[in-house]
């Protein structure tokens, strides 16, 4: 069976690093998943650079933050931000009020590299119609399917 592969956002890793929440479990089985190699998780490069923003911000601990966003280049498949992605991500940000700009970058990269879904609690990527969001919680349901 080939493995699956899903588009994340910044949220996935976030909400798996973070304090207990609705979404911490679900986020976390996913990181589980793909150090078992049943998932591939791809990202934008820029994911790196958001996750060790957020946790250096929310921390207090730059150490700590540069630890997490060092283990992500290990576990995701981080794409490169080339001009074309740039281009669709400046269009999905004008275009949608909701999404921010690392966001639609975030989008514009899953798509360029052909991804229809992407796995997110961010409900603003829901205004994006070529890509259909997937909560966590769903995401790791699927992978519990083709187990």
């Amino acid at each position: 069976m080939a493995q699956v592969r899903l588009a994340v956002d910044t949220t996935v890793p976030i909400y798996a690093l973070g304090v207990p929440s609705p979404q911490r479990a679900a986020c976390r089985g996913l990181i589980d998943a793909v150090a078992a190699e049943r998932v591939r998780l791809e990202a934008s490069i820029g994911i790196v650079q958001e996750v060790a923003h957020v946790r250096s911000h929310r921390t207090g601990d730059r150490d700590d933050a540069a630890r997490q966003a060092q283990r992500l280049l290990t576990l995701l498949e981080c794409h490169p931000v080339e001009r074309p992605d740039m281009e669709r991500a400046l269009g999905l940000f004008a275009a949608h009020r909701r999404l921010d700009m690392l966001d639609a970058l975030h989008a514009a990269t899953a798509l360029n590299h052909g991804h229809d879904r992407i796995v997110t609690a961010d409900r603003a990527f829901d205004d994006v119609a070529q890509l259909q969001r997937i909560e966590p919680v769903d995401a790791l349901a699927l992978l519990e399917e083709d187990a």
